[in-house]
């Protein structure tokens, strides 16, 4: 037991103490194809969220606040002032382009992140059917990219933050979606089991909802109370479906 103390009072030394605030700074350039630069694009920092934090805020609807930002200049360049060392997500925007976010884990000292790519923004129509062939309302499309690209740069992972919405009277909701994104989306209702697709293209997709049987689920916490406004999600996926009543329950389908 003494000897692995040892061992890890000497890992933790040779570590490298995190920079002062004032010193934290990422700096890069922000472009569209061809390397043309984006003005005015919206760089932002927020703290890394917890799987279940982000999917409370993805199911109410709201955006995530940012700890610091900036805009990049005519040429597109950037220095962002991180506020402290940390876990954090970086998140860049511009207007007609698709939003890149990436993690930094942890953010120890100045980073030059060379030059991100935005790639024009699109929109894609999804249309879900219940089991007769009919339009569904109040569906949760939630789609996402199938697969997480990379830029020149110190090698963080960008990736496209996931999109959701809920279907209308027509059984459909417009969803933002990349130039030449491949994206998996999943479609679920309250009375449906949900179904998914994956490597969709194109300006339109169509999801029919299988039939399923609804079951009541009641949730309770360690002391046998209900557990009422729990977030309920699809594990595999995630996606949120909606939070238990008061009693703790909440209708599935199988």
């Amino acid at each position: 037991m003494r000897l692995r103390c040892l061992v890890s009072v000497v890992l933790l030394a040779g570590l490298p103490a995190p920079a002062a605030a004032d010193d934290l700074v990422l700096a890069g350039r922000v472009v569209a194809d061809g390397d043309t630069p984006l003005a005015r694009a919206r760089v932002s920092l927020h703290p890394l969220e917890a799987s279940v934090e982000r999917l409370e805020r993805e199911l109410g609807g709201e955006r995530a606040e940012p700890a610091a930002g900036t805009l990049s200049d005519n040429d597109g360049r950037f220095r962002l002032r991180a506020p402290s060392a940390g876990l954090w997500t970086l998140r860049i925007e511009a207007n007609g382009f698709m939003t890149r976010t990436a993690p930094i884990k942890p953010l120890t000292e100045t980073m030059e992140l060379g030059s991100i790519t935005l790639s024009p923004a699109e929109s894609i129509t999804v249309r879900t059917l219940d089991r007769d062939g009919q339009p569904l309302p109040g569906a949760t499309v939630y789609a996402t990219t199938d697969r997480s690209r990379r830029f020149a740069g110190i090698g963080l992972r960008w990736s496209t933050p996931a999109r959701i919405g809920v279907t209308g009277e027509d059984g459909s909701v417009t969803l933002q979606r990349g130039e030449k994104e491949r994206l998996r989306i999943v479609a679920a209702h309250e009375n449906l089991p949900a179904i998914q697709r994956r490597g969709i293209l194109g300006s339109g997709a169509t999801l029919k909802l299988p039939p399923g049987d609804s079951r009541d689920v009641r949730i309770t916490n360690d002391q046998g109370q209900p557990a009422s406004g729990a977030l309920v999600a699809l594990a595999d996926e995630p996606v949120p479906l909606g939070r238990t009543d008061d009693e703790g329950r909440f209708r599935v389908s199988v």
